[in-house]
This record gives structure tokens, sequence and C-alpha cells, in this order.
């Protein structure tokens, strides 16, 4: 993690409670249109272009092949603001394979390292505290944020849904938000 800050790697999170998900599957692909969408809107302030990399998954009829072609030919459909959306500054999505690239890897690393650290906090497992403490703090710089900003917009860091209805549901983002915080990850979402 401190190489990958060293080479000014920067993260975009995508989460969502397992609760809300319907399925692993829906919530990947919807975390896929969120997290190529930041990507876009990363590399626009960026002024530059990028390649999205997916490391490879089981996905239930295969849906993922056809959701990248779109991506790619189309870009974004049914967005808030318009029914599509053009990503003009990604120029190809692929997937990774085990062996193929460091990048996949590293990620697998972050992204481990952010489960356990939910679910230190979500599970209260107190004896995972200080490790989960660790890995936030190394975790912190490598989140996109604009501008140098100490807050971490939801380019940076985006929980799903955008707005949460139910009060119960909501707590508990406000509760995570709330724990990041502590690790040096101030989210603009949630905040109250």
């Amino acid at each position: 993690m401190e190489i990958a800050h060293s080479h000014d790697c920067k993260l975009l999170v995508y989460a969502v409670l397992h609760d809300i998900a319907n399925t692993p599957d829906e919530a990947r692909r919807f975390g896929i249109n969120t997290v190529c969408f930041h990507f876009d809107c990363a590399l626009i302030r960026y002024k530059t272009s990028g390649l999205v990399l997916i490391d490879r998954f089981t996905d239930d009829g295969n849906q993922i092949d056809a959701q990248l072609r779109e991506k790619f030919t189309v870009g974004l459909k049914d967005m808030p603001h318009s029914a599509e959306m053009r990503l003009e500054n990604i120029i190809g999505y692929h997937y990774s394979a085990i062996g193929q690239s460091h990048m996949p890897s590293l990620v697998d690393v972050l992204l481990g390292s952010l489960r356990l650290a939910f679910n230190c906090h979500t599970r209260q497992q107190s004896g995972m505290a200080e490790t989960a403490s660790t890995l936030l703090n190394l975790i912190s710089p490598l989140i996109w944020r604009e501008d140098g900003r100490q807050e971490v917009s939801e380019i940076g860091f985006m929980l799903s849904p955008k707005e949460v209805r139910s009060s119960s549901y909501r707590q508990r983002y406000v509760q995570l938000v709330n724990y990041l915080a502590e690790s040096n990850i101030r989210l603009a979402q949630f905040t109250e």
C-alpha cells in the first residue's frame, strides 16, 4: 500500500450494505457502473484518459460481457440526468486474471483490507480493531480526493444507494462514516 501511494495510485471505492443488494452479481454490476462513471469524472479533472481493468469473477448469466460492451459503445444508460451518457475518457474495458497485472492484486489487497475493517466495525470484532485501524490509515492516502481536500467526495468513496430512506440502514451508514473518519477517511456522504 505504501508503494502504491509513493507511485500516486488512487482508489475509487463503491460500497453497499449486503442487506440492500439483491444479489452479489447485481451489486457488482451496479458497482461497475458507478466506479466507471466516477473514474471518468476523475479523468476529466486530470485532463487525461484511462483504461478499466476488471478482475474476473463468476457472473450468473455471464451478463458482464454485455455490460462492458455497452459501456464502451454506448456508455451509461438510464442515468438520473440522462438516458445515455458516453464515458469519453475511458479508452477501453478489459478483464484481468491472476498473473497478468499487479494492479488487480493490489486492488484485491485494498478491498480485502476494507472488508476486514468494515466487518470489524459492523460485527464489533474488537480483537481486530487495531489491525483494522492500521489498514484504514494505510488506505486513506490512496483514496481519490478532489484538489488535495481532506474530505472524500462521492467520486472517491460512494456508499450506495446515494440516498437511503430506511432510517435503520441510514443509521448503519452514518455509523460507518463516523468509524471511517476515525482513520482519516472523512466522507462527504451521510454526514450529519
